[in-house]
């Protein structure tokens, strides 16, 4: 049995809790339509934070029992132990973030080609920003978690000779019209709880925007920027807000308090830290096959 460290706890109480919550409430007679659809959002919510805690090492069987004790109807106890199950190796993790790094570079050429070439109105284009900052945020948490060295982080944000923008400019170049309309539908049609609720899970954990700072050599404005001047060779102009605290003006923002409430994700004062941030050492492998889980 292995007793996982505190900030592997947080993500886990928070997929177990979640699952608890969404459990009660479909078990409950009357649900009305709002409510259901409430609870599908937090179930992607869950998926989210499921798909954090594989992206930091946490063992998949470790996430499937959280779930399942969850849908059981049991709570997570503090101290709560897991079977072995093996952990991904240094070397899977850091794949796996140079993927997420990598698309994150798309995600702002996309953002940074589009309205240009397509047109786009400002609410969309403040829009697709806000998801841009959110996945920015997730990805500097994750890297956060996973104490990159710095040669780590370079490696991971341009694992090539050549230059990140360069790269992902050429690609976009190569897109027609319809598979680049394709990458901004995606990101416009996101749905902001789901994609924020890692990233409390992990602030919650003790994690701070200047930690996630570090692990980013360039804001989400920035990265738009490089990749406009790469496509057109002049800066895109940065005016509009990629916080994480623009959910809070979207339809999204009461779920996000609703789903932190259900999973018990604050500290009994309601202040964040609860966990160590820097208790990161997985225990010793076991024998199980490593997922590290792709992003859903």
């Amino acid at each position: 049995m292995y007793t996982p460290t505190e900030f592997q706890a947080h993500l886990l109480r928070a997929v177990q809790n979640l699952a608890f919550d969404t459990a009660q409430k479909r078990n409950h007679n009357r649900i009305t339509p709002i409510q259901a659809a409430q609870i599908d959002i937090v179930d992607s919510a869950g998926a989210q934070i499921e798909a954090a805690a594989l992206a930091i090492g946490i063992p998949r069987p470790w996430v499937d029992y959280a779930r399942i004790a969850g849908g059981q109807g049991q709570r997570w106890h503090p101290r709560q132990q897991m079977l072995s199950g093996r952990h991904a190796t240094r070397s899977e993790l850091l794949t796996a973030h140079t993927a997420r790094i990598r698309e994150l570079q798309k995600m702002a050429a996309t953002a940074a080609a589009y309205p240009p070439r397509m047109g786009a109105g400002p609410d969309a284009v403040a829009k697709v920003r806000q998801v841009l900052g959110i996945t920015w945020q997730r990805a500097g948490a994750i890297g956060h978690a996973l104490a990159l060295t710095r040669d780590e982080r370079h490696q991971c944000w341009q694992p090539g000779p050549q230059q990140w923008s360069a790269a992902v400019a050429a690609a976009v170049n190569t897109l027609d019209d319809t598979a680049l309309a394709a990458r901004w539908e995606a990101m416009h049609t996101s749905d902001f709880t789901p994609l924020a609720m890692p990233i409390m899970v992990l602030q919650g954990a003790g994690i701070t925007h200047d930690d996630i700072a570090r692990q980013l050599p360039l804001s989400p404005d920035q990265m738009v920027e490089h990749a406009a001047i790469a496509l057109f060779g002049a800066p895109e102009p940065r005016s509009l807000d990629t916080t994480i605290a623009g959910t809070s003006r979207t339809r999204g923002g009461g779920l996000i308090a609703t789903a932190i409430d259900a999973a018990a994700l604050t500290t009994p004062s309601g202040a964040a830290g609860e966990f160590d941030a820097t208790t990161t050492a997985p225990p010793g492998p076991g024998s199980e096959p490593a997922d590290i889980g792709p992003e859903p």
